[in-house]
């Protein structure tokens, strides 16, 4: 039985489908995805979760194979863009990504 998505995370794959149409693959990888889509509306979205919860759904993404891994290209962004989340980092799922 495949496992239910969070609705967050589907919520940024289909972003990143949109960007990668709009923008194609090449753009989406060499300017990342601050460049191409609004990072900073799914930045909200996250922040307003609790950390645990945020970190689930950033190793969700992380790990998504839909768009050949470019979820993991978000992930990387949005847990860069939240260094100042002090509980996000205290959450062991966010050492499983390779941020």
């Amino acid at each position: 039985m495949a496992k239910t998505l969070n609705p967050l995370t589907i919520e940024c794959i289909d972003k990143i489908g949109v960007a990668l149409k709009m923008f194609g693959t090449y753009q989406y990888n060499d300017k990342g995805p601050n460049e191409v889509m609004d990072v900073g509306e799914l930045e909200a979205k996250f922040r307003a979760l609790p950390a645990k919860d945020a970190a689930a759904i950033l190793l969700e993404l992380d790990t998504s194979k839909k768009h050949r891994g470019c979820g993991s290209y978000l992930a990387s962004e949005l847990i860069c863009n939240m260094q100042d989340w002090e509980e996000l980092f205290a959450c062991p799922e966010l050492g499983e990504i390779d941020w």
